[in-house]
């Protein structure tokens, strides 16, 4: 699923494209379900949600352990904790190889953690 063919979806469904910015980049996300942590890696951030691969994961079923919403822990910097954030998995779809590629809605930040994010983005963003 290339990146022109999401887009187009998006602007069909919500009649309008994206309103954050959104930057390319490969971080680390740890997802927390049920005591079990799983360590996948975004595509693309914004501070509104990501996407992400989970090729290392059967399914979203298996990654999310059957919940709606999970815990996100994205890794920004290493030497400071992950921003934590409650998100929802709204679309999957397959890509060349194999890979799952997922969307993920962000829904509650922790305390600090989307000030955290959004800094990030724009000094990441061109």
């Amino acid at each position: 699923m290339n990146q022109r063919y999401v887009m187009s979806w998006i602007r069909k469904l919500f009649g309008k494209d994206r309103r954050k910015l959104r930057i390319d980049v490969e971080l680390p996300v740890m997802v927390e379900t049920g005591g079990d942590q799983k360590i996948c890696r975004s595509q693309d951030l914004s501070e509104s949600g990501l996407r992400m691969d989970i090729a290392e994961v059967p399914s979203l079923s298996e990654l999310t352990g059957g919940n709606r919403d999970v815990i996100l822990g994205i890794v920004i910097r290493e030497d400071e904790e992950p921003v934590q954030v409650l998100a929802e998995p709204i679309w999957t779809g397959k890509k060349e190889g194999g890979v799952h590629s997922s969307g993920w809605m962000f829904c509650e930040f922790t305390p600090g953690s989307k000030e955290r994010l959004v800094k990030y983005i724009k000094s990441h963003g061109s």
